[in-house]
């Protein structure tokens, strides 16, 4: 069996590449995020199908509890969220990163802490996270 040997141009099969991705998927550089879409990336995120688990969660709950529960936990969520965006703002302003994930926050929240068991996992915290990250 004989092998054809094929010479490629890098450079200009690097740019008809290059071409092909930002036809098909725009260019990803420069694309802003909208507060509309910033909106619904919420909505999807936090309320997702979980809403479709409310009504039996509340029956089982009950009407004053349940009630007192949701908000409680909306409240949490919110507090949470204020925390990660804290945290990527921090990551951002110690770094030479602009763009970062959460595992990324994860791995250099465990290098910087104080505690050694903390940072010699700090590798594995960043795995953990994009673990979970990929399963939603």
């Amino acid at each position: 069996m004989q092998r054809k040997s094929v010479k490629l141009n890098s450079t200009s099969d690097t740019l008809k590449i290059a071409s092909l991705i930002v036809s098909l998927a725009g260019d990803l550089t420069e694309h802003r995020t909208t507060n509309t879409e910033t909106l619904m990336h919420l909505l999807k995120s936090n309320v997702g199908a979980g809403i479709l688990a409310l009504p039996y969660a509340l029956s089982k709950g009950g009407l004053v509890f349940g009630s007192i529960a949701f908000w409680i936990m909306g409240v949490m969520t919110l507090y949470c969220m204020h925390q990660l965006l804290r945290c990527h703002e921090h990551y951002r302003s110690h770094t030479s990163r602009s763009k970062c994930d959460f595992g990324d926050i994860m791995r250099y929240t465990l290098v910087t802490c104080r505690w050694r068991f903390a940072q010699r996992y700090a590798k594995l915290g960043k795995f953990v996270i994009d673990g979970f990250d990929c399963s939603n």
